[in-house]
């Protein structure tokens, strides 16, 4: 359990260090742990009607390293075996591809990558999420995967965001963890059309 442990510590340290070195900018220290993480998940469920999970998904070099965490649960891993790291990322680029074409907006040419993905990061966990009945799952995701598209991603019956609400987090340690109700709010919506490292997004303008 130890070293389950301490594998998310060293995810979470690792991709903190990696944002931080990027932007300059150090964003926070490291505090939160696999444990409070799990107590945090915990918390939320209890102040909201959510029962979220928190997955790793770290592609290494010959397999995928899938780390989950529910409420008040201990880290449970995961390794897709005889998955290489540049297949993996390649398989990304191709949905990515398929999405943003706009030959390809009228046609279901996105699916196979979609389902494949799906495979690898959503499917060996689908067990532990219905086991715990989780609804809503926080992502984070490691290099070449930061861009996914997470609501496209497909089971062959149904896409996942008809089954999770979801969202693409950085890092544990670098989210705001407290509370607050947000009803009523005002919500200001922003996209960016160019990137430095990513393929622009045609729709956008």
């Amino acid at each position: 359990n130890r070293a389950v442990k301490e594998v998310v510590n060293r995810i979470e340290q690792t991709w903190e260090k990696a944002y931080e070195n990027y932007f300059g900018v150090n964003f926070s220290d490291f505090t939160l742990t696999a444990e409070t993480i799990a107590k945090q998940l915990d918390l939320w469920k209890s102040q909201t009607d959510k029962n979220p999970a928190v997955i790793w998904v770290w592609p290494r070099k010959k397999t995928i390293q899938l780390v989950l965490i529910t409420p008040n649960q201990i880290p449970v891993i995961y390794s897709v075996t005889d998955k290489e790291r540049k297949n993996v990322l390649n398989t990304a680029k191709i949905l990515a591809g398929e999405i943003i074409d706009p030959r390809g907006h009228h046609t279901n040419s996105y699916l196979k990558p979609a389902q494949q993905i799906y495979q690898w990061i959503v499917a060996p966990i689908e067990s532990e999420l219905e086991k715990h009945k989780v609804d809503t799952i926080l992502f984070c995701l490691g290099p070449g995967l930061r861009s996914l598209a997470l609501s496209v991603l497909h089971d062959g019956e149904k896409f996942l965001i008809e089954t999770y609400s979801i969202a693409l987090i950085p890092a544990f340690n670098m989210i705001e963890t407290e509370y607050n109700p947000r009803k009523n709010m005002q919500v200001l919506g922003m996209g960016a059309a160019e990137f430095i490292n990513h393929q622009s997004l045609p729709a956008v303008p």
